[in-house]
């Protein structure tokens, strides 16, 4: 008998595989309102608020684990110092993690710094994860969900050369959930969109733009891909959206959220989740 949670996962796989589907919730680094960020307490946080998928970024220490933490130094987020490639997971742990966002007059909690192994069997049959700052580590990340059995769970990303991308995703047994992201650097990959869609089959396509129109129209841009795959949208700073971000969903949610919604992006990463949700019931 299928339980509760693989049903329910079943049903989000499912969404997240229509590219027409439903506005799907994504919660940059967990929800760390009221937990550090990257830790199994801000990603449980995030499941509770009903989001679609968590983001988190991975680091891999000096003996090889994978650890989460945004940062490649310990510094903003611990009362440690030095750089995580320098430093073993025991040391990792001897450390106290910063509340929230972290920084220098940040409280200290009792939060340990996670493993993704940790996190992958945390969120199994319960969400997915946009796995961030990997791409160099993919082939360790890759290892670590099929370990867990969590392959689907996991959703890689990056802006490599489609040829770098192939044959990765080609390689594996089980063909990894993959993300191509789009932005000023690699915007000749717009010149022709069927060729990304049909080497790389991205289950998503992730936009960067910091103007609506330079150095590619952003609007144009969607709709080369609306309905083929999902429509990823960053709004937690403007940089990222054009200024449809978080910050201006606070005094004006149409030209926030609902700027990306009005031309079919449906995926939206957050550092607002529980804004997001309420704005997206009404």
């Amino acid at each position: 008998m299928i339980s509760i949670q693989t049903k329910q996962f079943a049903q989000l796989y499912s969404e997240f595989n229509d590219p027409n589907g439903r506005i799907m919730v994504v919660a940059h680094r967990g929800d760390w309102l009221d937990a550090p960020e990257n830790t199994l307490q801000s990603i449980e946080n995030a499941i509770s608020l009903g989001v679609d998928m968590v983001e988190i970024d991975i680091q891999k220490t000096r003996d090889g684990k994978l650890i989460l933490m945004h940062d490649e130094t310990v510094e903003r987020m611990t009362n440690g110092h030095g750089a995580i490639a320098d430093l073993s997971y025991d040391e990792l742990l001897s450390m106290q993690v910063k509340q929230s966002q972290g920084g220098e007059s940040a409280e200290l909690t009792e939060a340990h710094i996670p493993t993704l192994e940790e996190v992958m069997m945390l969120v199994k049959e319960r969400t997915f994860v946009n796995l961030d700052k990997c791409w160099d580590i993919r082939e360790d990340v890759y290892d670590v969900l099929r370990k867990t059995g969590t392959i689907n769970h996991g959703l890689f990303k990056s802006d490599a050369k489609v040829e770098e991308v192939v044959q990765f995703l080609d390689s594996k047994p089980i063909r990894p959930e993959y993300m191509h992201i789009i932005q000023p650097a690699n915007a000749e990959l717009l010149s022709d969109p069927d060729n990304l869609m049909m080497k790389i089959i991205p289950k998503a396509i992730e936009f960067i733009f910091e103007d609506e129109h330079h150095p590619y129209a952003v609007e144009e841009a969607f709709r080369m891909f609306t309905g083929k795959c999902r429509i990823w949208v960053n709004t937690m700073w403007d940089s990222l959206c054009a200024g449809h971000s978080d910050e201006k969903s606070y005094t004006n949610e149409l030209d926030g959220w609902g700027w990306g919604i009005a031309r079919r992006v449906n995926m939206i990463q957050t550092d607002s989740s529980r804004q997001l949700l309420d704005y997206l019931k009404k």
